[in-house]
């Protein structure tokens, strides 16, 4: 959004020169071999899905790409692989499907047992069938994610519309507020589409307070499915819920159906402010999201 690159964007860019490097070597020796014409075109399509933004999809076909290239590993690379395929496996952290994790443990980890024989022949299928359980988990992660960055769209483009409408066309039977005291309230009582701009800029602000918080608790936080949507995409979100909360709870103030005492047009832009910390509930439900 707006040419800014999520984080998984960059990473995506970085894995897929990596990939083509090494591709291009096993290709001197095996030029004409049908897995590396696979992992070409599957690369390919990796470059284009990543060249127009569906990063998600890029990634999708990077891992199948990866995949063929084991066929001409060595028992050295084949055993380093088998070992990071168990270690992600056991990590409760990744939380991979348990029957995903049981396979993998069951089919890699008796190759490692004391007096075992490792060879080429045997190591070769278990990782690549290894590395297809795991690659199926992230594409199921991938997808997920993707649909929901598409629900983030939409919601926050139908949030700025409804905002907008609201902010030029306010409602023109609502009961004002206590009568303005300051300088700041007698401006805004001659102008309903500037009250109502105050009010959902006054929640946008209480939103930036609680995002610079929330981005400084979460540096050397462990990645999570939030970090990989555009930040762009996540602030925006923030931002909009934030209006949202803020005109909802000051249309509940002056609607007349709650009394508050002196419920002043400064009081009023004080609880916007306040409502704009509501953001946090978008955070919150990303959060559950792994």
């Amino acid at each position: 959004m707006f040419g800014i690159k999520s984080t998984s964007a960059k990473r995506l860019d970085v894995a897929i020169k990596l990939a083509t490097a090494e591709i291009a070597r096993i290709a001197t020796a095996n030029a004409n071999d049908p897995r590396v014409v696979e992992a070409r075109t599957l690369l390919g399509n990796a470059e284009e899905a990543h060249a127009a933004g569906r990063v998600e999809q890029g990634w999708q076909c990077l891992k199948a790409a990866q995949r063929p290239l084991w066929h001409f590993a060595d028992l050295s690379a084949l055993e380093a692989e088998a070992r990071a395929l168990l270690a992600t496996a056991k990590d409760a952290g990744v939380g991979m499907t348990p029957w995903r994790a049981k396979a993998i443990v069951d089919s890699l980890e008796p190759q490692f047992a004391a007096g075992v024989n490792r060879q080429e022949a045997v190591m070769r299928p278990l990782v690549i069938g290894a590395r297809r359980l795991l690659d199926d988990y992230l594409d199921n992660n991938y997808i997920r994610l993707s649909a929901l960055r598409r629900r983030l769209g939409w919601l926050s483009f139908a949030s700025a519309v409804a905002l907008a409408l609201w902010a030029i066309f306010p409602p023109l039977d609502m009961r004002a507020p206590t009568p303005p005291a300051t300088a700041l309230g007698k401006q805004l009582v001659k102008t309903p589409e500037l009250f109502w701009a105050s009010v959902m800029l006054a929640g946008a602000i209480g939103s930036l307070i609680s995002t610079f918080t929330s981005a400084v608790s979460a540096i050397g936080a462990r990645s999570k499915i939030p970090e990989e949507i555009n930040a762009v995409t996540i602030t925006l979100s923030r931002l909009l819920l934030a209006a949202l909360s803020a005109t909802a709870l000051v249309l509940f103030v002056v609607s007349g159906l709650h009394t508050v005492v002196q419920a002043s047009y400064e009081l009023v832009l004080s609880l916007a402010l306040i409502a704009g910390f509501s953001d946090r509930l978008l955070m919150a439900a990303l959060e559950k999201t792994k």
